[in-house]
């Protein structure tokens, strides 16, 4: 890795734990174990004590709350079509 690269994924895992601290607890833990965990919505649920539908949930506003303040940045962002993203319930 180069020095440039270096920078770069240190200011990506600031604006990350940035953005992670905006959003509610709940949010949060559920982005958490099913964005970087890898945990399906189910298991997360499981984890949490919710059903994998409100783990979906807390999962696309955590996802609008990224789009929105990445967007403010002037960071573009791109958002899935309809019927082209999986859900893992």
């Amino acid at each position: 890795m180069n020095a440039e690269d270096g920078v770069q994924e240190a200011e990506f895992a600031t604006l990350n734990t940035a953005l992670l601290d905006l959003l509610h607890e709940r949010q949060r833990t559920a982005f958490v174990l099913v964005r970087e965990d890898n945990l399906t919505y189910k298991v997360a649920g499981d984890v949490l004590g919710l059903t994998p539908l409100a783990i979906c949930k807390h999962v696309a506003s955590a996802q609008r709350v990224f789009r929105k303040h990445l967007s403010n940045a002037g960071i573009p962002v791109t958002r899935h079509r309809p019927g082209t993203h999986r859900h893992r319930l």
